[in-house]
């Protein structure tokens, strides 16, 4: 086992941002911020930065905004899946932008009256929308589908209006604005393509540039489902709504295997216990051969340090560690090679029993 030091050893690893930066996200993201500000002001500029889940796009995105806070900028973090359904994220954007680029309400202030009422009238009209398709309460139906029309177009003009004056605003102010969203792969297929719809009707605002979080392969897939053509049209799709799309920087295979190894190191210093030698032979043997390459995430590695963790704190003080530790990575990250030894115990134990009752 590495003698690495952990970068927790305060017990359970959380899914949460790190302030230590483990694998150089934070010069990524300060380079991705300052080539975003060295830009002239001027057209709207779309930014992806995609990775896997788990590898470290919300630390990264994190890490843009605290170098935003150093420049003269003004941020929105806009969180779209909190906002389901396309008028509540329309209406949340429009909102936070204002406040955002207007917050004296000096010249918005139109927006900010009209929001006052629907932000009140968006909810109830969305609750009881279901109602126009209960028969059983004749005419309701059409009174509701009547009045979640007329606020949608509404809000749709006013949207346009505010819009309009939101231009002009930006292009006297000479200010840069930048929206960061994060988790776009965690919103439901209709949320994310009316995100996207929403992104491309506001793409023409002066100075304003998105930084999208995502898994691409994800969200183009999504994408590819639901307009045809698979992975290969969901990719063009996004093609024409993000202009410069990134990666997070691979991390080295080498690094990464530290960091999990330091990790489950770290348990066992916790709970007080050791691998002999010729168990941690056995152990790096199994692990490097079959489980090391399958932990490619932080997030990753944290779940196999917290399961560890668990079971070693619930088993019996007579299971062998070594076996805990690959068994637990196995179930996480090769659960049909799990299902495959569990049954093999099972059947193992089966004929034990028979053996012994024979006897």
């Amino acid at each position: 086992m590495s003698e690495t030091t952990a970068p927790n050893t305060s017990g359970f690893h959380a899914d949460k941002l790190s302030s230590k930066d483990e694998f150089g996200r934070r010069s990524f993201a300060h380079r991705v911020a300052d080539v975003l500000v060295q830009q002239p002001l001027g057209d709207c500029l779309v930014v992806s930065i995609s990775g896997e889940w788990g590898a470290g796009k919300s630390t990264t995105m994190g890490y843009v905004k605290e170098r935003l806070s150093e420049v003269p900028c003004k941020v929105l973090e806009f969180n779209p899946w909190r906002f389901p359904g396309e008028d509540k994220l329309l209406f949340e954007l429009f909102d936070r932008l204002v406040k955002t680029i207007d917050p004296d309400q000096k010249v918005l202030t139109g927006w900010q009256r009209f929001a006052a009422g629907a932000e009140r009238a968006l909810d109830p009209v969305s609750s009881v929308a279901g109602l126009a398709a209960d028969t059983s309460l004749p005419g309701v139906g059409g009174t509701i589908k009547s009045l979640g029309d007329f606020v949608r177009s509404k809000l749709q003009a006013t949207v346009e209006q505010v819009r309009e004056q939101a231009i002009n605003f930006l292009q006297k102010q000479n200010m840069r604005v930048v929206v960061l969203m994060d988790d776009l792969d965690r919103l439901e297929p209709d949320d994310l393509m009316a995100l996207l719809r929403i992104i491309k009707l506001v793409a023409d605002l002066p100075n304003t540039s998105f930084i999208m979080a995502m898994d691409e392969d994800h969200v183009a897939r999504t994408i590819g489902k639901r307009i045809g053509g698979g992975l290969a049209n969901g990719r063009l799709y996004l093609e024409k709504i993000v202009q410069v799309r990134l990666s997070l920087p691979v991390i080295p295979w080498s690094r990464m295997h530290k960091y999990a190894l330091g990790l489950v190191h770290q348990v066992l210093v916790d709970t007080g216990l050791t691998l002999h030698l010729d168990e941690r032979a056995r152990f790096r043997e199994v692990f490097d051969e079959i489980f090391a390459l399958r932990i490619k995430t932080p997030r990753a590695a944290k779940a196999w340090a917290n399961a560890v963790r668990f079971s070693l704190g619930v088993l019996p003080e007579e299971v062998n560690t070594a076996d805990v530790l690959l068994l637990e990575c196995a179930r996480l990250n090769m659960p049909n090679l799990y299902s495959c030894i569990r049954l093999d115990v099972a059947c193992a134990m089966s004929e034990t029993m028979s053996v012994d009752r024979q006897i």
